[in-house]
Formats: C-alpha cells, sequence, structure tokens
C-alpha cells in the first residue's frame, strides 16, 4: 500500500463555494482541519494509496474538481485504481511558508487510520511545488517515496520578471516577512531532495512558473546531487492539458512498489 499526497496548484485561480456533484465513483468527504477546509475522495473498495492535494496562490481544495474535468481526468484515474485524493486548503496563500507545509502534516494526521499507509508520494502543482519539497526536507508526513511535479515552483525568487511577477513577489515578501529563508527555497536542498525519485512536467512556453529556473533547474541540481529525476517536456501555457499524463503518473506510482 502506499500513499499519494498531492502538494500544490496553479499559480493563480478563483475560489468555488463548494465542489459540484462529481462523476466519481466512491465518496467525497468534507471536514475541516483546524481553521482549514478540507476534502477526501475515497475509492470504491480497499485503499491502496492517498493522493492529497494542496492548492496554490488564489485557489482551493476546489481546485481538485478542475483536475477532474481536464481531459486526462487525473483524479478520477487514480480513484480508478484504488488512490484516494485528499486536500487541506492550507492556510490559503501560503507560497511554501512554514504554515503550508505544517498543514500539511495535520491533515495527514486528521486522516483515518485506514487512508494513512506506509509509503508516501507527494505531487506539487505549480506553487505547492515548494511546499511539497520542503515537505520531504521536512519529512512533514512519515515514508516519502516519491515526488510528482506539475508545472511546480520550486523558488519563489525564480517569479521576478514572470507575467505574475507584480502580484506574487509583494504577496511572497508579505508572508515571509522579507525574502523567503534558504531553508524554504526547495531548490537551495538538493542534497536532501534526492533522496526521492521525481517526475516532472513543465513547457518552455509556460510564463507564469518558468521551466528553465524552476524545474529545468531542479532536474539539474538533483541529478547533481545523485538524485533521479524524470523531466518530461509538455508544451502551451501553465495550465496546458499537455502537463496532465495521468497515465504515466500511474507508471511511476507502480515504479515505486516494492
Amino acid at each position: 500500500m502506499g500513499v499519494l499526497v498531492a502538494v500544490g496548484a496553479a499559480a493563480c485561480g478563483e475560489e468555488a463555494d463548494q465542489a459540484p456533484d462529481l462523476p466519481l465513483a466512491g465518496e467525497v468527504e468534507r471536514f475541516d482541519v483546524g481553521s482549514d477546509p478540507a476534502v477526501v475522495f475515497k475509492p470504491e473498495g480497499d485503499v491502496e494509496g492517498i493522493l492529497i492535494y494542496h492548492h496554490g496562490a488564489g485557489e482551493t481544495i476546489d481546485e481538485l474538481v478542475e483536475l477532474q474535468s481536464r481531459s486526462t481526468s487525473l483524479v478520477g484515474h487514480l480513484l480508478e485504481e484504488g488512490w484516494a485524493v485528499a486536500a487541506t486548503a492550507a492556510g490559503g496563500d501560503h507560497w511554501g511558508s512554514q504554515a503550508g507545509i505544517d498543514a500539511n502534516t495535520a491533515l495527514w494526521e486528521a486522516l483515518d487510520d485506514d487512508l494513512r499507509a506506509d509509503s508516501v508520494v507527494l505531487l506539487g502543482h505549480s506553487m505547492g511545488g515548494v511546499s511539497s519539497l520542503s515537505c520531504i526536507v521536512q519529512e512533514c508526513v512519515p515514508g516519502i517515496d516519491g515526488w510528482i511535479g506539475i508545472y511546480p515552483l520550486v523558488d519563489q525568487r525564480s517569479l521576478v520578471g514572470s507575467s505574475i511577477a507584480a502580484e506574487a513577489l509583494p504577496a511572497i515578501e508579505q508572508t515571509f516577512g522579507g525574502a523567503p529563508p534558504p531553508s524554504l527555497i526547495p531548490l537551495e536542498q538538493a542534497d536532501a531532495l534526492a533522496e526521492v525519485p521525481m517526475v516532472v512536467w513543465a513547457s518552455p512556453d509556460d510564463e507564469v512558473v518558468p521551466m528553465e529556473t524552476n524545474a529545468a533547474e531542479l532536474a539539474r541540481r538533483v541529478e547533481a546531487a545523485g538524485g533521479q529525476v524524470t523531466l518530461h517536456t509538455a508544451s502551451g501555457p501553465h495550465g496546458d492539458p499537455s502537463h496532465y499524463d495521468a497515465e504515466a503518473i500511474l507508471d511511476f506510482l507502480h515504479s515505486l512498489e516494492p
């Protein structure tokens, strides 16, 4: 049994008051973890693993619904394979802060015992890249066996010159009271990250989270530290469906099985 912890979402988005009815087999449960709303999608039958999804700037846990509606139906494929999917609001726009990381631990601890397994895989989706990778460094949940990145942000400093710089940089400075400390910039922690196999999707046409200074640079540094990173070159802008390859994600999960 394994646990897939998905952390993050696209860098920008709109909040939804509640998730619409989903065409998914299984059960959808909403609950609170402290002051944060959370959700878990449970597959029918035995739980083979769990994906915990953490949203990005301007988004809520309802981003899971958008993932399900994409052409690859990422959430639906995972549920069909027996994986549960969970998410927490993680305090809102955390930009990889310690509070956002701690929210991952709180969500893990709030899950029912049958949803918490020994093996953990994190998925960092855009801004969630920074918090998911910092979770690996800090071991915010036990037994992390792999990481999946979808146009992930891995260095908050890389947003200088991006299409969201005017909005994101002041928010990051306010969140951290200045520049993020090196300990919370995952790109500076390659040695710790090299312990975990990784698969990443990013596009050279992404003007929101630049591929070269994020996914590509992460791959270079982690591989130089002795780690394993498979980098898939997607196409189109931030959020393009080419970044969502459910079959390849499932293949990655299967490759981690003992």
